[in-house]
Formats: C-alpha cells, structure tokens, sequence
C-alpha cells in the first residue's frame, strides 16, 4: 500500500474531515416547497418523511467517503500483525472488532424498526421518528461496509475469503461434528451420539462421502462458506438496494428498478434474521467455539486453543515467531478419532 500510494500519507484525514462537514452541512441544503412530493396525507409543501428521505440521499456519499478515506489512512500506517502477548494471540485486530460490531447495531436498529414498517409488531413510535431511526442504522451499515471492504481489499487480506473446493468439504464436516457425529466436543452443548450409533455413521460419512474433520486455520472453514459468505450476500444486497431506493430522492430511478430493489430490499430481512440466529447459534451453543466469540469482543484468543484447534494457523505463528511454546495438544481418546485417517492439507495464507 505505501509504494503505490502517491501524495502525503495524511490525505486520507482531510477527506475524512471534509466529508464530515459535508455531512453537517447537508441539512442546510434541504428546504420545502410546494412542488415536493406530500408522503403524509394533508401535509402541503413536503411531509417530514420526505424531507427525512431528501436528507440521508444526500448524506450517503459523505457517509461513504469518510468512512473509506479513514480505513486508507488505517492501512498507510501499517499492515496489522499476529501478535502474541502473555500467552494469548490477537486474531482480529481492534478495527475490524468495532467495525463487526458497529455493522451489528446498524442492522439491528434496521431490522427492529423494519419489523414496525411492515406492523410485524405494534409501533411505539410515530412515522418520523421511525424514518429516523431507521437511516441511523442505515448509516451505521454503511460506514462499517465501506470501512471494512476498503480496509481488507487495500491490506489484501483473505484469511475469511471463501478457499474453494477445499472448505466446502470441511465446512460440511464441521456441521456434522456439531450433531455429535464425530466427538462430543464439537457438538452442540457438548452432547455427542452413543460411540455405537457414532462409529458405524462415521464410517459411512468418512469412507463413502469424503467428509472427516480437517486441520482448522486461523477462521473455521464453516465461517467462510457459512458464515462471512452468506452474510457478504445479504448485506450486500441490503446496501446495494437500499442505495438505489435512496438514490430516487437524487436522480431519477425507473419505476421497474426501484419495485425490484424495494422487494430484495424488504425480503432479504427474512433471511438476515435467520441467518442471524444460526450465527449466533454456531458460536453459543458449541462449547468449542466460545473461545472464538470472546475474540470477537477482546480481540484475542489462547494461544494454547490456536495450538489445539487452529494448528494451520499455529504453523504460521511458530514459523513467525521462533522458540513459541504452547500447551501440547490433548491426546485423541478412541471416540474422538474420525473412523478413517485424514490427511495433513498445506498451510494457506492469512
């Protein structure tokens, strides 16, 4: 990023600074008239809600310029590293923890105030006020999008990036593990199936279909293809749409894309809610993976676990950091062993 980076590093700050006075300065720039569109019925020279909609159409590009030039002014400071402090490794750095759960409070305030919308609950608000709310989380989405697109393309990293045909079988095997197919650890809550039901399932979905645990890396194959992809397609879908409902209150839209993307729009809330409990489920009700969603608050993770369960990611930090020392893997009981050997796959990138 620096050698191909022309002009003063600091140039990425004042666009952030710019494009927050651009921001503040939008609602200078909205006034009524009589010739604009009355949302509510009785109300002459624009409704409140239009003006709301007037308001976030123009405050998007300021919204996506501020948080693009503060995730290249991150990156011009230096590409973020794996490190190792009393017995514990960083496994995100500090950005993309806030940047994960800025996104997860932006969708949330849209989805509750989407349920109101559509009348899935009973409003406690009036109309206004849950336009406002609703663009608040709009804009939170989308700063931690642009933010979080912008610093993983500029730094390259691909370490959540789906690694096809290799995670497809281990993803499909770590969802297996959590009926209790193949130990009791990694399943949910710990309850695995009788070894007599285990073994003899275990035979037939090693030897016939291919599957068996494989070595984890730094993130679970099941994250990628189950759970960072999925969510890139919603929340991608969700952005894209909604920038093009937006965009109707700046340039004129054709009546066919804006009933197209209003209906992606509204029913990808479904399928977020959804997904959502599932995420939420693969890392609470599977023991093994607690250690995973307190990286995703503290940023780090044992390095004892890293060396238990993510040794492909362990290679890397022995290779980086020499004389590393962890706790020496558990030993394998008879139950644990999958019915059939696997074999060691190559270490990938981060």
């Amino acid at each position: 990023m620096r050698s191909r980076w022309i002009g003063p590093r600091w140039t990425p700050l004042v666009v952030v600074v710019l494009s927050l006075v651009g921001l503040a300065l939008v609602p200078l720039t909205i006034g009524r008239d009589e010739a604009s569109y009355a949302w509510l019925t009785g109300q002459l020279g624009g409704s409140e809600v239009y003006t709301l909609n007037v308001w976030f159409a123009r405050a998007v590009p300021f919204i996506l310029a501020a948080a693009i030039g503060f995730a290249v002014w991150q990156r011009l400071r230096g590409r973020s590293r794996d490190f190792i402090i009393d017995g514990e490794v960083h496994r995100h750095d500090t950005t993309t923890v806030v940047s994960h759960w800025v996104n997860g409070l932006g969708m949330l305030v849209c989805l509750v105030t989407a349920a109101w919308f559509v009348r899935w609950f009973q409003r406690p608000f009036d109309v206004e006020t849950l336009y406002m709310l609703h663009f608040i989380g709009a804009a939170l989405v989308l700063a931690a999008v642009a933010h979080h697109t912008t610093f993983q393309i500029v730094l390259g990293g691909r370490g959540l990036q789906p690694r096809l045909p290799e995670d497809l079988p281990m993803a499909a095997a770590e969802t297996l593990g959590y009926a209790g197919v193949y130990s009791k650890k990694r399943s949910v809550l710990g309850i695995g199936l009788p070894l007599s039901i285990r073994r003899p399932l275990q035979r037939f979905i090693v030897r016939r279909l291919g599957l068996a645990p494989g070595e984890e890396d730094k993130y679970l194959a099941s994250e990628r293809i189950l759970s960072y992809a999925p969510w890139v397609v919603l929340i991608g879908t969700v952005v894209i749409t909604g920038l093009v409902k937006a965009a109707r209150y700046v340039v004129p839209v054709p009546d066919g894309v804006l009933r197209v993307s209003t209906f992606l729009h509204d029913g990808a809330i479904v399928w977020i809610v959804a997904l959502l409990f599932i995420h939420v489920a693969a890392v609470v009700l599977i023991p093994l993976n607690l250690p995973l969603l307190k990286s995703m608050v503290t940023t780090r993770i044992s390095l004892d676990y890293v060396a238990k369960h993510l040794p492909r990611w362990y290679r890397r930090l022995e290779a980086e950091n020499p004389g590393l020392q962890a706790a020496p893997p558990s030993p394998v009981t008879a139950s644990d062993r999958p019915a059939a050997p696997v074999s060691n796959q190559p270490a990938a990138a981060p």
